[in-house]
């Protein structure tokens, strides 16, 4: 954050062009690490506007309204106190040239300067703009109406599938596992690095996990601790935290052949492939159960592939480019940012993308694309 100051008549602010708080050694680090530390457990909730776009290594707010108030106030203020009060730095400017998600130009505002903010990344541009812009609220749940009515229940319809005992329910999530074929053999090789697909994010606290077994592609409950399990289904007894991939390399469960699986994938010229073997639904009785994939999501999958093949929806193109944070997906036979999503999510966002640029207007439509475009 850069701090650019200019005096403009008597507005109350000439005491920022002396000592200032921040440079102090009463400046309140201790106060302002205690708001920090509160605001970050949700920081979506206390400050929402800077968190419509996903962004890398968002700023607190109130660590930057800190900042702000101690670059401005005099030594003798106390921060505590000026924290909650009312400002009007009207006469003096804030330019932030790495803007992000915007926290440094929206608490700048708040307190009445003029700011200033730009980044080299057109997204973070794009996305403050429309974050910080006017905004019809009533206007924006019309329109969020009208996409729910129309692309929205087209898209509901494709995750209805049933549980187990056939009743018709919403699927949450669609469980894949990645798959390459041994070069010796040539039998499919399922890249799981352990059998457990599902775990609570407090193991400590939650230790139940879900298991898929290997023999019988049965699932069920384990406990994280238990090194053994035996499948309830088909008896089987295996290592539920060893899967056929570990590291670099992946043993093929048929003729116990180690290879690399990078390697391997860059000889098929393209990545690897994908199978479903799980769900968790959604039942009437609002329960989320784990359930095996059935013949019919197969068949549901590749309908939307089928429609999607067929269709003319304005779907990416964009080539990666060699990078730090591209290389390794680069070394896996990834080429299009596109190959990240599969074909029922590509069907399901083509349709929301071109009912949004469909919504007349402008504001609306630049706000629920700052939305969509976050989501990705």
């Amino acid at each position: 954050m850069s701090l650019a100051m200019s005096k403009t008549g008597d507005n109350g602010n000439d005491a920022a062009f002396g000592r200032r708080l921040i440079e102090s050694d009463s400046f309140a680090f201790e106060f302002v690490s205690g708001l920090a530390e509160m605001e970050s457990w949700r920081k979506e909730v206390h400050r929402p506007v800077y968190h419509i776009h996903k962004w890398w290594a968002k700023r607190l707010g109130s660590v930057f309204r800190a900042v702000l108030l101690g670059s401005v106030l005099p030594e003798t203020e106390s921060l505590a106190d000026a924290f909650y009060r009312q400002h009007d730095f009207s006469g003096l400017k804030v330019f932030d040239p790495f803007m992000g998600s915007g926290t440094t130009v929206g608490e700048a505002h708040k307190l009445g300067f003029t700011a200033l903010g730009r980044d080299i990344n057109p997204v973070a541009c794009e996305s403050v703009r429309v974050a910080l812009g006017p905004m019809d609220r009533d206007a924006l749940l019309r329109a969020f109406g009208q996409l729910s009515a129309g692309a929205g229940e087209r898209i509901r319809r494709l995750y209805r599938t049933a549980d187990q005992a056939g009743h018709e329910c919403d699927a949450l999530y669609f469980f894949w596992v990645k798959v390459v074929p041994c070069p010796a053999c040539s039998a499919s090789v399922d890249l799981f690095p352990s059998y457990i697909f599902a775990r609570n994010a407090y193991p400590d606290r939650k230790p139940e996990v879900r298991v898929y077994c290997p023999e019988c592609a049965g699932l069920f409950a384990a406990n994280v601790n238990d090194v053994q399990a035996t499948c309830p289904h088909c008896r089987r007894e295996f290592d539920l935290h060893k899967g056929p991939a570990g590291g670099a390399s992946a043993t093929c469960q048929k003729c116990q052949h180690v290879f690399p699986i990078a390697k391997t994938v860059v000889a098929l010229g393209h990545p690897p492939a994908h199978r479903m073997f799980a769900k968790l639904v959604l039942t009437g009785g609002n329960n989320k159960l784990y359930v095996p994939i059935s013949r019919e999501d197969e068949l549901a999958y590749a309908r939307c592939s089928e429609e999607l093949a067929a269709s003319r929806l304005p779907l990416p193109t964009l080539e990666m480019k060699d990078g730090y944070n591209t290389r390794q997906v680069l070394n896996y036979a990834y080429r299009s940012w596109r190959e990240f999503f599969n074909d029922r999510q590509l069907l399901a966002l083509g349709w929301l993308h071109e009912a949004i640029l469909g919504l007349p207007d402008d504001a609306v439509r630049s706000a629920l694309r700052n939305v969509f475009s976050g989501v990705l």
